[in-house]
């Protein structure tokens, strides 16, 4: 953006040289006090100003008390008059009003305001001996800007008439602030100006509208709100129907706002002619700081309207959506689709790492609004929905993504921010997506009440961490990792989840005579949960039984179950199912066998497995079957020669298998090295006796501490015989 500075020195009765009379802008010199202005330096449009131009100084009033013709040489003398008392007009300043400045540029004829920023001086007539301040403003082709200077409910220069004017110019528009410390609502402790306004702010019908509360740091030359935004919008005293900022158009922006107080919405984004607008870098429910709650009803509403961006994957793009009455963030409506939700912290304080919970919802999808996403496989694009007093998401629509974010976790995904109700909720609209099996897609989804609740049809679950941290610690969920209800059907739950350490089952269906079946749950790790890892309760997927383990031989797992079935092989400690091991198909007697070679032996100690039918339905797991005393045979277990396998999964996240096989007794060495050739952790350093061996490498080094994402080494040493494999961790 082209912008016009202007640096000069204010100073009381200095004595003023003018060489030419300006002829655009006019004034009453009279013969009371003044102030003398020297401008040191002039710039339009990034080009030293011609001569000719011109430089004037207004009251708030809009009168001219003083202006000088551009000469091409500094300093430059400029003289604000003070009101003569002696005459019955107004004619000049009076002290302690605000002043502002604007250029004449000769060429084009044209008139543009200039922003002040004061180094010494608080922008008032008559304060101190003098000041020292830079001006911008904007040329060409561009929006010249419609300043705010004041904190007024209306009249020149408030919030109220910029938005009127914007609406009145057709085209794009931006609103600056440029409001003085000197401004009685300048609340000096905090660093903000609180606009308080009276009634209903005009709704936004003009489409391209910037409000950029930024503009108000760049006119101060610092950020005096180290903690937020410097504007603050409350609504106190605007009464019951009032949202702060009402969007009815398109391709507008609302960034670095608080807002606060208001009886509706703080942003209401309606109908589906306000489209691709977004809303940057606000504190939406919160005090400036955002650190205590102010509430709105909703921060953020949008109804039906679509493509609209709350939030953005750049640093300082996202809002906190905190504090509300209700939800955080509404999107509700037919035609409320294909909105996106990035980067934003949605019941939690402005740093991540305390709760300030919506009373209500963090986000609401609601009204069959359909294929809105939230989050993304970036860090940026990570929503942390945590702390909210029911429901961290709750979803009525269909085919919505929801990827990448922390639901219940802080702003590391370590530590507890549990929502009180649901992580997520899914009580309307089928083919939702929760997570992802490609890097960063999947969702930390623990410490909530229970994990994901499912009540529709044709849902994906993939990817997530369920009841774990980031690095796949405990992190439980109260009740059950995920729990299928209300007629639930067709859901598919996997690949590639951990769903641990919740207080009830892992899964949960629950059929209660109803129709909540053919949901399907495959490929994922399920361990360590108080109850069952699967629990199906009440006919829940036609209470299908799991598969008959009845012989796990040398290099075979065999059994029985229905006729056709599909069946997946795991390994576990207890009774579930931690480790995904195979899959494989019944014959039409329902005999399966799964046979394996030895360097791709099953982990155990434990077998488990899990039947799935022609429907859909998957069983709960089979009854373990320990496999120590196989694999204590030594004439059937020993393999022939060394060998270091692939690690599995690999890339991983968060952690990954290691296999290995011995010939003989030796001693052994395992250790994780990276590029540079660092050791990051020995995982083995011990003599053991010949078999294949499984080790777990979870991302961290000596100290227990994660790792950041990359390719790693993984060295053996056993003997005589070293091998080297990579791998690569992503976070």
């Amino acid at each position: 953006m082209k912008r016009v500075a202007l640096f000069a020195f204010l100073i009381l009765m200095f004595p003023v040289f003018i060489l030419a009379q300006p002829q655009h802008f006019t004034f009453t010199a009279n013969t009371g006090d003044s102030y003398s202005i020297v401008v040191t330096g002039a710039t339009l449009d990034e080009v030293p100003l011609d001569v000719g131009d011109e430089v004037g100084v207004f009251t708030p009033a809009d009168l001219c008390v003083g202006a000088s013709v551009w000469t091409g040489t500094t300093p430059l003398a400029l003289t604000a008059w003070i009101d003569d008392s002696q005459t019955s007009e107004v004619d000049g300043y009076t002290p302690g009003e605000t002043m502002s400045f604007r250029i004449w540029d000769q060429s084009g004829d044209s008139e543009l305001p200039a922003t002040p920023t004061y180094a010494q001086g608080n922008g008032s007539f008559g304060d101190g001996a003098f000041a020292t301040v830079a001006l911008a403003a904007v040329s060409g082709g561009e929006p010249s800007g419609i300043v705010v200077t004041n904190t007024d409910d209306s009249g020149s220069g408030s919030l109220r008439e910029a938005i009127l004017q914007a609406n009145t110019n057709v085209g794009p528009d931006t609103i600056r602030f440029a409001i003085p410390q000197s401004d009685p609502d300048f609340d000096s402790d905090t660093g903000t100006w609180t606009v308080q306004p009276l009634s209903p702010l005009p709704a936004i019908t003009d489409s391209g509208l910037v409000i950029d509360g930024s503009s108000q740091a760049d006119f101060i030359g610092s950020d005096i709100n180290a903690d937020g935004p410097e504007i603050v919008i409350n609504g106190a005293q605007a009464g019951p129907s009032a949202h702060a900022l009402q969007i009815l158009s398109a391709q507008n922006v609302v960034q670095s706002l608080v807002i606060n107080g208001f009886a509706q919405s703080g942003i209401f984004i309606s109908s589906e002619k306000a489209h691709d607008n977004r809303v940057l870098g606000s504190y939406l429910g919160t005090n400036a700081a955002g650190t205590a709650a102010i509430p709105n009803t909703q921060g953020v509403y949008i109804s039906a309207a679509p493509r609209n961006v709350i939030g953005g994957s750049e640093p300082g793009e996202g809002n906190v959506l905190s504090g509300n009455r209700d939800c955080g963030l509404l999107i509700s409506g037919q035609t409320a689709a294909e909105n996106k939700v990035l980067g934003n912290y949605i019941g939690t304080i402005a740093t991540g790492n305390a709760e300030l919970g919506n009373e209500g919802i963090g986000l609401c999808i609601f009204s069959s609004a359909h294929n809105n996403l939230i989050g993304g496989h970036q860090p940026g694009e990570r929503n942390l929905i945590s702390g909210n007093k029911k429901d961290g998401i709750r979803i009525a629509g269909g085919q919505n993504i929801v990827r990448g974010n922390y639901i219940g976790a802080d702003i590391t995904g370590s530590a507890a921010i549990g929502n009180l109700w649901d992580g997520i909720g899914i009580w309307g609209g089928d083919h939702n997506v929760i997570g992802g099996t490609n890097p960063g897609e999947g969702n930390v989804i623990s410490a909530n009440q229970t994990g994901i609740l499912i009540h529709t049809n044709d849902n994906v679950i993939l990817g997530n961490l369920i009841g774990t941290d980031i690095n796949g610690n405990s992190l439980s969920n109260q009740f059950s990792g995920i729990h299928l209800s209300a007629g639930a059907r067709r859901n598919q739950l996997g690949p590639r989840n951990i769903i641990a350490y919740n207080g009830l089952a892992g899964v949960r269906v629950f059929g209660s005579n109803d129709t909540t079946a053919a949901n399907t749950i495959t490929e994922n790790s399920i361990y360590s949960n108080a109850a069952e890892g699967i629990a199906l309760v009440n006919d829940g997927n036609d209470n299908v039984l799991p598969p008959d383990i009845e012989e796990v031989a040398a290099q075979l797992v065999s059994g029985q179950t229905q006729a056709n079935a599909v069946v997946e092989i795991f390994s576990d400690s207890e009774d579930e199912g931690r480790i995904y091991e195979a899959t494989i198909n019944a014959d039409n007697t329902g005999h399966f066998e799964w046979a394996y070679v030895t360097s791709d032996s099953v982990t155990g100690p434990n077998i488990t497995a899990t039947m799935t039918d022609g429907a859909g339905n998957t069983s709960e797991f089979s009854q373990p079957f320990n496999i120590t005393a196989v694999e204590e045979q030594p004439e059937v277990n020993i393999p022939k020669t060394f060998s270091l396998s692939q690690n599995y999964p690999n890339p991983f996240n968060p952690e990954t298998i290691i296999r290995y096989e011995l010939p003989q007794k030796t001693r052994v060495v395992l250790r994780i090295i990276n590029l540079l050739g660092e050791e990051v952790q020995t995982l083995v350093d011990e003599e053991q006796r010949p078999g294949s061996y499984s080790v777990y490498w979870n991302g961290t080094n000596q100290s227990r501490r994660r790792v950041a994402s990359g390719v790693y080494l993984y060295r053996l040493e056993a003997g005589d015989f070293v091998a080297v494999k990579k791998m690569a961790l992503i976070q």
